[in-house]
Protein backbone atom coordinates (compact mmCIF):
# COMPACT_ATOMS: atom_id res chain seq x y z
CA UNK A 1 0.00 0.00 0.00
CA UNK A 2 1.05 3.62 -1.15
CA UNK A 3 1.52 6.49 1.37
CA UNK A 4 -0.98 8.30 -0.55
CA UNK A 5 -3.49 5.47 0.07
CA UNK A 6 -2.64 5.08 3.79
CA UNK A 7 -2.66 8.73 3.84
CA UNK A 8 -6.63 8.60 2.46
CA UNK A 9 -7.60 5.23 4.89
CA UNK A 10 -6.33 7.30 8.04
CA UNK A 11 -8.54 10.22 6.73
CA UNK A 12 -11.50 7.96 6.11
CA UNK A 13 -11.33 6.50 9.23
CA UNK A 14 -10.83 9.52 11.19
CA UNK A 15 -14.22 11.32 9.47
CA UNK A 16 -16.12 8.10 9.80
CA UNK A 17 -14.85 8.37 13.75
CA UNK A 18 -15.64 12.12 13.93
CA UNK A 19 -19.36 11.73 12.48
CA UNK A 20 -19.88 9.48 15.35
CA UNK A 21 -18.01 11.59 18.11
CA UNK A 22 -20.87 13.76 18.49
CA UNK A 23 -20.65 13.98 22.44
CA UNK A 24 -16.91 15.11 22.28
CA UNK A 25 -17.65 17.57 19.44
CA UNK A 26 -20.25 19.26 21.52
CA UNK A 27 -17.63 19.42 24.56
CA UNK A 28 -15.40 20.68 22.61
CA UNK A 29 -16.86 23.23 20.24
CA UNK A 30 -18.40 24.37 23.78
CA UNK A 31 -15.39 24.74 26.13
CA UNK A 32 -13.58 26.38 23.40
CA UNK A 33 -16.63 28.64 22.74
CA UNK A 34 -16.83 29.64 26.09
CA UNK A 35 -13.48 30.37 26.58
CA UNK A 36 -12.51 32.87 24.03
CA UNK A 37 -16.52 34.47 24.40
CA UNK A 38 -15.35 35.55 28.05
CA UNK A 39 -11.91 36.57 27.23
CA UNK A 40 -13.74 39.07 24.70
CA UNK A 41 -15.69 40.11 27.40
CA UNK A 42 -12.72 40.79 29.67
CA UNK A 43 -10.39 42.11 26.93
CA UNK A 44 -13.54 44.65 25.45
CA UNK A 45 -14.85 45.50 28.96
CA UNK A 46 -11.21 46.21 31.29
CA UNK A 47 -8.16 47.28 30.64
CA UNK A 48 -4.52 45.33 31.07
CA UNK A 49 -4.06 45.65 34.88
CA UNK A 50 -7.37 46.09 35.86
CA UNK A 51 -8.86 44.40 38.71
CA UNK A 52 -12.74 43.82 39.97
CA UNK A 53 -13.20 41.79 43.09
CA UNK A 54 -15.98 39.33 42.32
CA UNK A 55 -16.06 37.69 46.11
CA UNK A 56 -14.16 39.50 48.75
CA UNK A 57 -11.14 37.96 49.76
CA UNK A 58 -11.66 34.98 47.14
CA UNK A 59 -12.22 35.54 43.64
CA UNK A 60 -10.87 38.66 41.67
CA UNK A 61 -11.18 39.60 37.49
CA UNK A 62 -7.81 40.89 37.01
CA UNK A 63 -6.96 41.57 33.77
CA UNK A 64 -3.45 40.16 32.15
CA UNK A 65 -1.67 39.23 28.98
CA UNK A 66 0.84 36.54 30.00
CA UNK A 67 3.28 35.49 27.02
CA UNK A 68 4.88 32.59 28.48
CA UNK A 69 3.16 29.28 29.60
CA UNK A 70 0.89 28.86 32.05
CA UNK A 71 1.57 29.80 35.56
CA UNK A 72 4.35 32.76 33.66
CA UNK A 73 6.93 29.64 33.26
CA UNK A 74 9.09 30.49 30.21
CA UNK A 75 10.99 26.91 30.89
CA UNK A 76 14.50 29.46 30.53
CA UNK A 77 14.01 30.22 26.81
CA UNK A 78 13.46 33.28 26.94
CA UNK A 79 17.64 33.59 28.42
CA UNK A 80 18.03 31.86 24.86
CA UNK A 81 15.46 33.39 22.53
CA UNK A 82 13.76 36.43 21.71
CA UNK A 83 9.99 36.97 22.69
CA UNK A 84 8.81 36.46 19.30
CA UNK A 85 11.29 33.07 19.01
CA UNK A 86 9.11 31.99 22.55
CA UNK A 87 6.01 32.35 21.10
CA UNK A 88 7.48 30.53 18.09
CA UNK A 89 8.03 27.65 20.29
CA UNK A 90 5.15 27.67 22.30
CA UNK A 91 3.08 27.92 19.05
CA UNK A 92 4.89 25.06 17.73
CA UNK A 93 4.53 23.03 20.83
CA UNK A 94 0.64 23.75 21.10
CA UNK A 95 0.16 22.66 17.99
CA UNK A 96 1.78 19.63 18.04
CA UNK A 97 -0.20 18.66 21.39
CA UNK A 98 -3.41 19.26 19.77
CA UNK A 99 -2.40 16.75 17.17
CA UNK A 100 -1.55 14.23 19.44
CA UNK A 101 -4.56 14.33 22.19
CA UNK A 102 -6.51 14.21 18.81
CA UNK A 103 -4.74 11.28 17.61
CA UNK A 104 -5.43 9.67 20.87
CA UNK A 105 -8.78 10.57 21.36
CA UNK A 106 -9.26 8.58 18.34
CA UNK A 107 -7.08 5.64 19.52
CA UNK A 108 -9.27 5.54 22.91
CA UNK A 109 -12.42 5.15 20.86
CA UNK A 110 -13.32 1.93 22.11
CA UNK A 111 -12.46 2.63 25.61
CA UNK A 112 -15.51 4.67 27.63
CA UNK A 113 -17.01 7.55 26.96
CA UNK A 114 -15.35 9.67 29.64
CA UNK A 115 -11.48 8.96 28.24
CA UNK A 116 -12.62 10.95 25.12
CA UNK A 117 -14.38 13.61 26.86
CA UNK A 118 -11.35 14.27 28.49
CA UNK A 119 -9.65 14.38 25.44
CA UNK A 120 -11.76 16.39 24.26
CA UNK A 121 -11.38 19.38 27.28
CA UNK A 122 -7.55 18.62 26.67
CA UNK A 123 -7.94 19.82 23.51
CA UNK A 124 -10.25 22.55 23.90
CA UNK A 125 -8.09 24.05 26.54
CA UNK A 126 -5.16 24.22 24.34
CA UNK A 127 -6.58 25.56 21.36
CA UNK A 128 -8.28 28.17 23.25
CA UNK A 129 -4.95 29.61 24.34
CA UNK A 130 -3.37 28.70 20.70
CA UNK A 131 -5.80 30.72 19.13
CA UNK A 132 -4.72 34.10 21.73
CA UNK A 133 -1.25 33.14 21.29
CA UNK A 134 -1.58 33.36 17.82
CA UNK A 135 -3.90 36.34 16.81
CA UNK A 136 -4.20 38.33 20.22
CA UNK A 137 -1.66 41.32 20.32
CA UNK A 138 -1.53 43.18 24.11
CA UNK A 139 -1.66 47.06 24.28
CA UNK A 140 2.42 46.57 24.88
CA UNK A 141 3.10 45.11 21.51
CA UNK A 142 3.41 41.53 22.33
CA UNK A 143 1.04 38.35 21.59
CA UNK A 144 -0.15 36.29 24.78
CA UNK A 145 -2.69 34.52 26.69
CA UNK A 146 -5.72 36.55 28.18
CA UNK A 147 -6.09 35.25 31.67
CA UNK A 148 -8.02 36.80 34.21
CA UNK A 149 -9.73 34.59 36.88
CA UNK A 150 -7.26 34.89 40.45
CA UNK A 151 -8.58 32.91 42.82
CA UNK A 152 -7.20 34.28 46.46
CA UNK A 153 -7.01 32.27 49.90
CA UNK A 154 -9.13 34.46 52.05
CA UNK A 155 -6.19 36.77 53.35
CA UNK A 156 -4.22 33.98 54.07
CA UNK A 157 -0.72 33.52 52.57
CA UNK A 158 0.54 30.14 51.51
CA UNK A 159 4.09 29.80 50.48
CA UNK A 160 4.42 33.57 50.45
CA UNK A 161 1.53 33.84 48.36
CA UNK A 162 -2.06 35.54 48.86
CA UNK A 163 -3.43 34.11 45.53
CA UNK A 164 -3.58 31.30 42.68
CA UNK A 165 -1.68 32.42 39.75
CA UNK A 166 -4.28 34.06 37.17
CA UNK A 167 -5.96 31.63 34.61
CA UNK A 168 -8.55 31.75 31.90
CA UNK A 169 -11.52 29.16 31.54
CA UNK A 170 -8.69 27.02 28.53
CA UNK A 171 -6.40 26.40 31.33
CA UNK A 172 -9.79 25.36 33.86
CA UNK A 173 -10.89 22.81 30.86
CA UNK A 174 -7.20 21.62 30.10
CA UNK A 175 -6.54 20.51 33.83
CA UNK A 176 -9.68 19.42 34.49
CA UNK A 177 -9.18 17.35 31.25
CA UNK A 178 -5.32 15.67 32.75
CA UNK A 179 -6.62 14.85 36.16
CA UNK A 180 -9.92 12.91 34.55
CA UNK A 181 -8.20 10.77 32.19
CA UNK A 182 -5.30 10.56 34.57
CA UNK A 183 -8.07 8.80 37.10
CA UNK A 184 -9.45 6.64 34.18
CA UNK A 185 -6.34 5.50 32.96
CA UNK A 186 -5.20 4.28 36.51
CA UNK A 187 -8.71 3.39 37.32
CA UNK A 188 -10.80 1.56 34.42
CA UNK A 189 -8.53 1.79 31.40
CA UNK A 190 -8.42 -1.94 29.33
CA UNK A 191 -5.88 -2.71 26.88
CA UNK A 192 -7.71 -3.45 23.48
CA UNK A 193 -7.98 -7.26 23.28
CA UNK A 194 -5.45 -8.23 19.90
CA UNK A 195 -7.57 -8.90 16.61
CA UNK A 196 -7.64 -12.28 14.77
CA UNK A 197 -7.97 -12.30 11.34
CA UNK A 198 -9.55 -15.85 10.93
CA UNK A 199 -9.64 -19.26 13.00
CA UNK A 200 -6.23 -20.51 14.14
CA UNK A 201 -5.70 -24.12 12.85
CA UNK A 202 -4.14 -26.53 15.97
CA UNK A 203 -3.70 -29.86 14.86
CA UNK A 204 -4.37 -32.67 17.22
CA UNK A 205 -1.29 -34.65 16.63
CA UNK A 206 2.64 -34.00 17.61
CA UNK A 207 5.10 -33.19 14.91
CA UNK A 208 7.42 -36.72 15.85
CA UNK A 209 4.23 -38.56 15.86
CA UNK A 210 3.61 -38.21 12.15
CA UNK A 211 7.23 -38.87 12.00
CA UNK A 212 6.93 -42.16 13.31
CA UNK A 213 4.23 -43.35 11.53
CA UNK A 214 5.29 -42.49 8.16
CA UNK A 215 6.68 -45.53 6.06
CA UNK A 216 10.14 -45.79 5.24
CA UNK A 217 11.39 -44.54 1.46
CA UNK A 218 11.91 -47.20 -1.14
CA UNK A 219 13.69 -47.50 -4.05
CA UNK A 220 12.52 -46.07 -7.42
CA UNK A 221 11.29 -42.87 -8.50
CA UNK A 222 9.72 -40.56 -6.18
CA UNK A 223 6.70 -39.73 -8.28
CA UNK A 224 5.49 -43.66 -9.01
CA UNK A 225 2.97 -44.94 -6.11
CA UNK A 226 4.51 -47.58 -4.28
CA UNK A 227 2.59 -50.70 -3.91
CA UNK A 228 2.04 -52.27 -1.01
CA UNK A 229 4.14 -55.10 0.44
CA UNK A 230 1.24 -58.13 0.29
CA UNK A 231 0.25 -57.29 -3.10
CA UNK A 232 4.19 -56.97 -4.44
CA UNK A 233 4.87 -60.20 -3.28
CA UNK A 234 1.35 -61.95 -4.54
CA UNK A 235 2.07 -60.34 -8.23
CA UNK A 236 6.31 -62.21 -7.89
CA UNK A 237 4.59 -65.07 -7.05
CA UNK A 238 2.03 -65.78 -10.04
CA UNK A 239 4.51 -64.40 -12.72
CA UNK A 240 6.24 -66.71 -14.37
CA UNK A 241 10.19 -66.60 -14.08
CA UNK A 242 12.72 -66.53 -17.25
CA UNK A 243 13.66 -70.32 -17.07
CA UNK A 244 10.07 -71.40 -17.11
CA UNK A 245 9.09 -69.34 -19.97
CA UNK A 246 12.12 -70.82 -21.95
CA UNK A 247 10.90 -74.13 -21.50
CA UNK A 248 7.38 -73.89 -22.51
CA UNK A 249 8.58 -72.15 -25.41
CA UNK A 250 10.85 -75.01 -26.30
CA UNK A 251 8.06 -77.79 -25.42
CA UNK A 252 5.71 -76.01 -27.95
CA UNK A 253 8.58 -75.92 -30.82
CA UNK A 254 9.17 -79.68 -30.38
CA UNK A 255 5.99 -80.92 -30.84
Amino acid sequence: MSVKQKLQTAAKKTWTYMKAARVELIVLASLLAFDLLTKGIISSTMREGQSITIIPKFLNFNYVVNPAAAMGFTFWLDRILSQNGVRIVFLVVTLCAIAGFFYFMIYFRSQRKLARISFAMIIAGAFGNFFDRLFFKSVSGYFGVRDFIEIEFFGLSIFGYESFFIFNIADVALTTGVIIFAVFFIFMYKPPKPEICGPVFQPDYKPEETAAIQPEPTSGSADEPQAEPQEAAAAQASAPTARQTKSDNGGLAGE
